[in-house]
């Protein structure tokens, strides 16, 4: 049986974005594909006990790395410019300048030389944040970074005002572009969720690139009939990362404003985990923000429009995928519908500017039929070309390909 060892930057979960591609394509690799998976990860929130023991029922072994990382932006880019450029790291042993920064461990090294040297794997998968530590293994192996990052990182450089931030993003543009083009040159395969990601990637020089989107457990996220509270309008997402805070703050001044003279009794929710204190200022009246909640579907249940004012971007929007297999009616951008297989006005709507946007969150909210026929195809688009399970039989194929 086919042995293969994953690295990721967080233990994978279920619940979380960033997160649940790993997860899934493991639980699909083992109790669907009959391989023998070891799981060595970051971690960076600890598990419950009931998701610990997920893992390690379909994971043969398991370990996580305990990370320190500051809790401001800022902060960690400080931090990660000391640990980038420190003298262990310009004159690492492997000859490999490491680009992470806040991922640089050396109990992570010490626990991946172990594991190699104990266990005779057939393959390695990486995420983005832990690749650099297997780029120079004999074993084959496949990058799964998700996003193309370095393009989007110049963008935020360019458009960042203060000295502060410039210097940040600078430096995340030049770390992104290094590990993208120079350490994922050296797998086999690299992964990407779209086919933008892709043309990204191959602009870069990387001729491996092989394009895996993301699926929706849609046995989780099910219609949950009846419990819309209406006029309501539900975002998702973690709320402190850069493209969120900007798609409901640009959502809020330019786009809501409108909606609301014509339903003022409307709510809308902006559900997610570390609102930053610009999301958490617009409590109140008709917006609420919940910070993290315990079930995700709850609000999606009670959404009569789910939106995704996203202009800037990368990678598929795995809020769209669940929204969509929840049988809410979406209206997005061309940024929120990346890599998304579904017909335009047809499954979702997708608005090319704000004035179309907020046109089209207004002509679902008039129309209970248009918004239940939007609904119920967005379910069977995601039925039909979204699920883990097609996502892991293209992993399985890629991974057959590499060892045989």
């Amino acid at each position: 049986m086919m042995k293969i060892l994953v690295l990721t930057q967080n233990i994978p979960s279920p619940l979380s974005g960033a997160d649940l591609r790993a997860y899934h394509i493991i639980k699909q690799l083992t109790q669907n594909f009959g391989y023998k998976v070891d799981l060595l990860s970051f971690n960076l929130e600890p598990p419950t006990r009931k998701h610990l023991k997920e893992i390690k029922s379909f994971c043969e072994n398991s370990n996580f790395v305990n990370l320190y990382r500051p809790n401001s932006k800022m902060k960690r880019g400080l931090f990660a410019v000391k640990k980038t450029f420190s003298f262990k790291n310009l004159f690492s042993k492997s000859g490999d300048f490491e680009p992470l920064g806040n991922y640089i461990s050396s109990k992570m090294d010490e626990k991946v030389t172990e594991w190699m040297g104990r266990h005779d794997y057939d393959l390695i998968i990486a995420d983005s944040m832990t690749a650099s530590y297997v780029s120079n293994s004999k074993v084959p192996k496949i990058v799964d970074p998700r996003d193309a990052n370095t393009e989007n990182r110049k963008k935020w450089f360019e458009k960042s005002r203060k000295v502060s931030e410039k210097a940040y993003w600078y430096f995340m543009y030049l770390k992104t572009k290094y590990l993208e083009k120079k350490i994922f040159k050296k797998f086999d395969y690299c992964l990407a969720v779209t086919d933008i990601d892709k043309r990204k990637f191959e602009k870069l020089g990387l001729q491996n690139v092989r394009v895996v989107t993301n699926g929706v457990d849609t046995s989780f996220y099910r219609p949950m009939d009846d419990k819309e509270e209406y006029p309501s309008l539900v975002y998702t997402g973690t709320m402190n990362t850069t493209k969120n805070v900007n798609s409901m703050l640009f959502f809020t001044s330019n786009i809501f404003p409108g909606i609301r003279k014509k339903f003022p009794n409307i709510k809308l929710y902006i559900v997610g985990k570390n609102p930053a204190d610009n999301i958490l200022d617009l409590d109140g009246g008709s917006i609420r923000v919940t910070g993290k909640v315990e079930d995700i579907r709850e609000y999606l249940g009670i959404s009569s429009v789910f939106i995704c004012p996203m202009w800037e971007g990368t990678g598929i929007k795995n809020k769209v995928l669940e929204a969509m297999s929840s049988k809410n009616p979406v209206v997005t951008t061309p940024v929120g519908a990346y890599g998304i297989k579904a017909r335009k006005g047809k499954d979702l709507i997708i608005s090319h500017s704000p004035k179309e946007f907020s046109e089209a969150v207004l002509e679902l909210l008039k129309n209970k039929e248009l918004r239940d026929r939007i609904g119920s195809n967005a379910r069977n688009a995601i039925i039909q070309n979204h699920t883990w399970k097609k996502v892991g039989k293209k992993v399985s194929k890629l991974v057959r390909k590499l060892v045989n």
